[in-house]
């Protein structure tokens, strides 16, 4: 999340609390590990869920190899638009997910080999920490915190810190 200047009012009912939440805006993409560039990009407010958004991020991508997210983004449906795309989801289970696959065989899939073998599958998964180090690469050249007052250049702001990530890997690759 990148943080923004507002503030959220919240009320606790159970314990009659009043207090104030920081704001922020929710980044998710898909990047290519081997040189972790940013090939597609969906900026969502804080709360929204991220299963939602998975369609649309990997939309824009021809063929997909393997792809390894959090387990946010672990779904039937989800695992099967990978599939489609030609490639192997890697979405960490949930610790009270089922192996029903209603339908969605790389759901199937994907359960079993976790279950069969744990260490080497969560071999293959741990490529997800490339993205949490885009994330904190940005963060740390870029801030992380969102100046604009108005919500739309909020998310102008944020995807510009994308292009200006993207533009400094260029030129990363370009001095090797």
């Amino acid at each position: 999340g990148f943080s923004v200047k507002s503030y959220q009012r919240w009320i606790d009912f159970r314990n009659q609390r009043k207090g104030k939440k920081k704001e922020f805006l929710k980044l998710h993409v898909s990047i290519e590990t081997s040189e972790c560039a940013v090939m597609s990009v969906r900026v969502t407010d804080g709360f929204r869920h991220e299963s939602p958004q998975f369609e649309k991020l990997i939309e824009p991508l021809d063929v997909v190899d393997t792809l390894a997210g959090d387990s946010a983004y672990l779904s039937r449906k989800n695992c099967t638009l990978v599939e489609e795309k030609g490639g192997t989801p890697f979405f960490k289970p949930k610790c009270n997910v089922r192996n029903r696959s209603h339908g969605s065989f790389a759901w199937r899939k994907i359960l079993k080999a976790y279950s069969k073998d744990k260490e080497a599958w969560l071999k293959r998964y741990h490529r997800r920490s490339l993205v949490e180090s885009v994330f904190s690469t940005i963060k740390r050249r870029l801030g992380h915190w969102l100046f604009s007052v108005k919500k739309t250049l909020q998310r102008k702001e944020l995807l510009m810190k994308i292009i200006a990530y993207n533009l400094l890997k260029v030129v990363e690759l370009r001095a090797k």
